[in-house]
């Protein structure tokens, strides 16, 4: 099978680790498992044309500095997906912003917290996806510091609190997606910042005002 192209799978269990590093023609990956992706690295080099990955079965005892590490070495790279294992939280996640060559980023699993040092996203990030994340701090206020050129934004039980707040440094949002945020009771927007903005879809929020004029905004 070495002419493939696209392998999907996801839950595999096998007696021995997966070669998948034979596979040097594959451009796109769905799911593999955190241990058999970092159980033999030696050969990860050879997957050159791999743009889409998908990983599995993270979780708080997950070496992220190694999984990171060998994901440099994948220069076509521009897809990452991660996922969390079952109830479990991810680890910390503040080496990500090595991966400079991610534009899209699903991160699915509880998150204690978004990453938060200076280089902590992936510096062309353009679309990002946080699922079952379950924050209890508004992440926006972070995410328009950190990712002022985002397109792309969708929230999918991604915040446990009631408010949040828009950032006025998101110019270049064009869409977001609030989902199953159930507890969400208002959402403020900085007047006039949302200047490319083209789908909205918000299903639960209850409220939708501009932000105060008394801010100066």
């Amino acid at each position: 099978m070495c002419s493939l192209r696209h392998l999907y799978m996801s839950d595999v269990i096998c007696r021995e680790p997966l070669k998948i590093e034979m596979l040097e023609n594959l451009e796109t990956l769905t799911y593999i498992s955190f241990d058999n992706w970092t159980y033999e690295l030696s050969g990860m080099g050879k997957m050159i044309r791999l743009k889409k990955l998908g990983i599995e079965e993270i979780d708080e005892n997950s070496n992220v500095s190694k999984l990171f590490a060998s994901l440099v070495e994948l220069k076509n790279l521009g897809t990452l997906i991660l996922r969390g294992f079952r109830f479990r939280s991810m680890p910390c996640l503040d080496q990500l912003g090595i991966l400079e060559g991610i534009h899209t980023l699903k991160l699915e699993g509880l998150l204690p917290k978004l990453p938060v040092s200076g280089t902590s996203f992936p510096r062309f990030l353009r679309s990002l996806t946080l699922v079952d994340s379950c924050l209890d701090e508004d992440p926006m206020p972070l995410l328009g510091a950190k990712l002022t050129m985002l397109k792309h934004l969708k929230l999918r039980n991604a915040y446990t609190g009631q408010e949040m707040v828009i950032s006025e440094y998101m110019h270049y949002l064009e869409v977001l997606c609030l989902e199953e945020m159930w507890n969400m009771r208002n959402v403020e927007i900085f007047r006039g910042r949302l200047y490319q903005l083209e789908k909205l879809d918000s299903r639960i929020v209850h409220i939708w005002r501009p932000y105060p004029k008394r801010l100066g905004r």
